[in-house]
């Protein structure tokens, strides 16, 4: 997978471009963690919440 970020900042009349290429591993991996976090965070949440209510 290949990302390819562009961007002009028009009063300084500056161009950036950034480009970034991860193997089909590494964006599995990465999509994972991101899930997992997610999942954590809705499953505290939930755990808090029914501490206050006890």
């Amino acid at each position: 997978m290949k990302l390819n970020i562009t961007a002009t900042d028009k009063s300084k009349n500056q161009h950036f471009n950034y480009s970034l290429e991860l193997s089909s591993k590494q964006v599995q991996n990465t999509t994972l963690i991101i899930c997992g976090t997610v999942l954590l965070g809705i499953l505290f949440k939930s755990y808090l919440k029914s501490q206050k209510s006890v």
